[in-house]
């Protein structure tokens, strides 16, 4: 494990969050690190400047696992909108 400084104007947000979380202040930040290269990797991945791979190796999931979660955000989302469709036939008279 690699220590790193990091100054910053502001630490009550990750006091904050480590508070609410229960967590250590370094957890709080390993934990938005994290968050953030899968965020970048994603919106890279979005804007075609990486490929699936090139993104998958960046948050350091799988190709496969990354290919699952993709698919499971997918059959969520179809299935949001389904039960809303349904909602919809149903309350109108």
């Amino acid at each position: 494990m690699v220590v790193i400084t990091v100054r910053l104007n502001n630490n009550q947000e990750i006091e904050q969050v480590g508070k609410v979380l229960k967590w250590k202040r370094s957890e709080v930040i390993r934990n938005l690190l994290e968050q953030g290269r899968k965020m970048k990797a994603l919106e890279l991945f979005k804007q075609r400047k990486v490929s699936l791979g090139l993104a998958a190796q960046i948050t350091g999931i799988t190709l496969k696992k990354i290919i699952y979660k993709i698919l499971l955000n997918i059959f969520s989302l179809i299935s949001f909108i389904l039960s809303r469709l349904f909602i919809l036939n149903f309350s109108s008279p």
